[in-house]
């Protein structure tokens, strides 16, 4: 495993990490508003992206979650530096993304708060230990088992690369949950419409 904070850099542990020269967190005042209209239209499949050392479970919502290849098959996920997730992956050196349907949005609010601890949201869905030791949710759409290959630092997040090491998929499980313009939705076959 890389954990990179600037190109062609190497280095052994998550917390050497430094943010490239020219990315220092941007004034978000001086974003214009337009920008984040934008970004808000940008929809995304809602997961949770978890991990474990053996002894504790971590995991976060995440819509920053894309293929990078299918051979070999690797997915790209974004990760708050500032969760526990964010301080532990590194070391853990795997991760797993859980698509989640539409019936799974109160697990996605549970694991989006960031007052809530870790171990309490595991009490939220049914998880168990996947082959690569990371929680697995049952009755997702796709759970994505993966071993790191890269980890960037960025000022507010880590851009993780992972290997994809195990699928499971469960077969009839209903549709993706979806997120866009702030708000949970939910695919149609008319369109797309808000999530209850």
């Amino acid at each position: 495993m890389l954990v990179d904070s600037h190109p062609m850099t190497s280095l052994r542990h998550l917390e050497e990490t430094t943010v490239p020269h020219g990315h220092e967190a941007a004034d978000r005042g001086a974003v214009p508003q337009r920008s984040m209209a934008g970004i808000d239209s940008l929809a995304g499949a809602v997961t949770v992206v978890t991990s474990s050392d053996g002894s504790v479970r971590f995991g976060v919502t995440s819509t920053s979650v894309c293929s990078l290849s299918v051979d070999p098959p690797t997915l790209i996920t974004c990760i708050p530096r500032s969760s526990t997730l964010g301080r532990e992956v590194g070391r853990t050196g795997r991760f797993c993304v859980n698509v989640l349907t539409s019936k799974q949005r109160d697990i996605a609010e549970v694991f989006a708060a960031a007052r809530s601890a870790d171990k309490d949201r595991f009490r939220h869905g049914s998880w168990v230990p996947g082959t690569t030791g990371s929680p697995v949710l049952q009755d997702s759409l796709a759970s994505f088992e993966c071993s790191i290959d890269l980890v960037y630092g960025y000022p507010e997040h880590l851009m993780v690369v992972g290997r994809v090491q195990n699928l499971v998929q469960e077969t009839g499980a209903g549709e993706p949950l979806v997120y866009v313009a702030r708000q949970y939705a939910q695919l149609d076959h008319g369109g797309m419409v808000a999530a209850s």
